[in-house]
């Protein structure tokens, strides 16, 4: 070809270059950066069941022998507050003004205590005087 210089002719049979090329970091990178912590942070959940079977009156083949409860059921209702306080619904023997029970709503409010903590002790003191009055000296 006429008119170009020799450097832009086309060279024939191209030899490889001797200089080694750099793998592609980018692929490693994500490797690292994407895959590696999504496995990291995936979480494995056991999920357990619990199969409880509850007593009947009648026991476990429909006939007993042992005479049926004479008191009827407590229905006493419990629920626990985000800041620690106790409602207490169905009480028949506890009043306002015992132990720090106060009359709200359907029921009785035991409050936290002065730490600001649950006060489980007086709760445990108010259900057991709740039952051992309901019951009468009778055996549960």
């Amino acid at each position: 070809m006429p008119g170009l210089p020799p450097s832009g002719r086309k060279k024939r049979g191209k030899r490889g270059s001797d200089k080694e090329e750099k793998p592609p970091l980018h692929i490693i990178m994500n490797l690292v950066c994407i895959l590696i912590p999504a496995l990291l942070a995936q979480q494995v959940t056991d999920f357990y069941q619990h199969q409880v079977e509850l007593p009947t009156r009648g026991g476990p083949g429909g006939a007993s022998d042992q005479p049926a409860p004479t008191h009827e059921p407590f229905n006493l209702k419990l629920t626990l507050g985000l800041d620690g306080e106790f409602m207490i619904v169905n009480a028949r023997t506890l009043s306002a003004g015992e132990s720090g029970l106060v009359a709200q709503g359907p029921g009785l409010l035991l409050g936290p205590g002065a730490n600001g903590k649950p006060q489980y002790k007086v709760l445990q003191l108010l259900l057991t005087k709740e039952k051992e009055q309901r019951l009468g000296g009778e055996a549960p």
